[in-house]
């Protein structure tokens, strides 16, 4: 019992570290040499490079939790072909892993760009379309993103604020641009 909890809570721990780690990685870029200097010349344009690093970071972010999305409903849906819901036709049980690559990309597609509604094929493969539509039937990209927008938004919130603390002006230039 207590063994169980010390692992959901490592995993936890392990969730919240992968979540963040694109954030710092992304924030530490604006130590570089030249990103902090050009940083160091306005406040506007530090403002300007720190939004447009935590617009890069929620875009980095939101994809890669989207297709990882895609690829665990694959995953799942993948023993449920042909078995629950039915199979596409010409497609048997043992060549669906050919297509593995390609129903990922279609969920990933589906969860990245907007519905106008109704069913759609992003990736022009008829038969990647009619197997995504076949694992759509446990879950969708698009159903959890809202949660992924908001484990996204917190990424990038967090990228922000060390972006912002990482390109702070050295302490004399703080207090000598406070001063005058």
């Amino acid at each position: 019992m207590l063994l169980m909890r010390i692992q959901d809570l490592l995993q936890i721990i392990l969730a919240i570290c992968l979540l963040l780690l694109p954030a710092v990685l992304m924030a530490a870029l604006l130590r570089v040499p030249p990103m902090y200097r050009l940083a160091q010349r306005d406040r506007s344009m530090r403002a300007g490079i720190v939004l447009g690093n935590g617009l890069l970071c929620f875009g980095i972010t939101y994809g890669t939790l989207v297709w990882l999305a895609a690829a665990a409903i694959y995953a799942i849906a993948k023993f449920y072909f042909d078995t629950t819901f039915g199979l596409v036709s010409g497609i048997t049980r043992a060549s669906v892993d050919q297509f593995k690559w390609g129903i990922i990309n279609e969920l990933w597609l589906r969860g990245v760009v907007p519905a106008e509604g109704g069913q759609r094929c992003l990736s022009g493969s008829i038969t990647n379309c009619q197997l995504a539509d076949v694992a759509s039937k446990i879950s969708s990209p698009e159903s959890i993103s809202f949660i992924l927008f908001g484990l996204a938004l917190f990424s990038a919130l967090v990228n922000l604020l060390l972006g912002w603390r990482f390109t702070r002006p050295p302490v004399g230039q703080r207090q000598a641009d406070h001063n005058s």
